[in-house]
């Protein structure tokens, strides 16, 4: 059996992952700043939405 293609992590979880608070996390998605997954009434974020957050983020350094 192969591994999920991503993970989906809980809030705290994904919070800890980007290095933020879970209360930060919770107002970005209810913001709709990032995708999440309802799986009954939990909130779960996929870590690939994550990575993609990160890069879509990430201001590259200047080469002097």
């Amino acid at each position: 059996m192969s591994a999920p293609a991503s993970r989906l992590l809980s809030v705290p979880d994904a919070a800890a992952y980007l290095g933020v608070s879970a209360g930060t996390l919770r107002n970005w998605l209810s913001c709709r700043k990032l995708a999440y997954v309802k799986v009954g009434r939990l909130t779960r974020i996929a870590q690939k939405t994550l990575d993609a957050y990160i890069a879509a983020h990430t201001i590259q350094a200047v080469d002097e």
